[in-house]
């Protein structure tokens, strides 16, 4: 098994894309997500989003070589051969900067639709600030238009929603709809790479709630939230009064909380 692996992180596809070689050496070492995420110290949910190909971690950031590294201490462990640290990091950022050379447009267009929608930038601001033509914006927003250095489009927007969206409340609702761990910084600093990742590569809305989701449900204790059906009767009888709170929820990204948020109240 160990050469079989050695063998596959030498030899694999250039064009291979991140999942496909994550996935390898998880099956390779048969190794569980919640095993990776002790071993590494990236959360269960990233190595999650990393196995589906939801998200891709970033080159300059610190989760490759965290992965890395808890890979090779697991191979150690179990006592399996072919698993060195510094190859596993070289072969996972190979297939990062392979799948970035190429940008999904389609999606592209979706999330640019997405981000402007949900943050309520207006269009003829934005085109003002990039120097574009207001149409041209529409162009690509509707996919029928590419943008003549994508990259370059996706720093720009990126950096001018920053720029306006700077309240808690517009900084809550960015890093729900890119999906950020709870956790990261939401400063310019902390979400410049994660929201140029998103919009470059990242996932749409829909897609990004699903594993944070279903990793938070599984987390999730209903006894922690039992209330015994007499309560309101007693606080009733002791003469307190009941407020029945109504919250708001915007964005794809907030239906995870909502779902939890409902689960607590059953």
């Amino acid at each position: 098994m160990s050469n079989t692996c050695a063998n596959a992180m030498q030899e694999s596809d250039e064009t291979m894309e991140f999942k496909e070689r994550f996935n390898e050496l998880l099956d390779g070492l048969s190794v569980s997500l919640t095993e990776l995420a002790d071993a590494s110290g990236v959360s269960r949910g990233s190595i999650c989003r990393y196995r589906n190909g939801e998200r891709l971690p970033d080159i300059e950031g610190t989760n490759i070589g965290k992965l890395a590294h808890g890979l090779a201490a697991i191979a150690q462990e179990r006592g399996i051969d072919g698993y060195d640290e510094q190859s596993i990091a070289a072969s996972l950022e190979e297939a990062v900067r392979a799948q970035k050379d190429t940008i999904d447009f389609a999606g592209l267009s979706h999330r640019l639709r997405t981000l402007l929608d949900e943050m309520n930038v207006e269009v003829k601001d934005l085109s003002a600030s990039l120097n574009y033509d207001v149409s041209q914006i529409y162009r690509i927003r509707s996919g029928s238009r590419k943008p003549g250095d994508p990259m370059r489009f996706v720093r720009n927007v990126s950096s001018y929603v920053l720029r306006t969206c700077t309240k808690p409340e517009q900084r809550r609702r960015l890093s729900m709809l890119i999906n950020l761990d709870r956790g990261e910084r939401t400063d310019d600093e902390g979400m410049e790479k994660p929201l140029c990742s998103w919009l470059a590569f990242g996932e749409t809305g829909d897609e990004a709630i699903s594993s944070h989701l279903f990793d938070s449900i599984e987390k999730y204790d209903i006894n922690d939230y039992i209330r015994l059906p007499q309560d309101e009767d007693l606080l009733a009888k002791s003469g307190a009064k009941i407020v029945r709170k109504r919250k708001d929820y915007y964005g794809a990204g907030a239906i995870e909380q909502a779902t939890l948020d409902f689960l607590a109240t059953i």
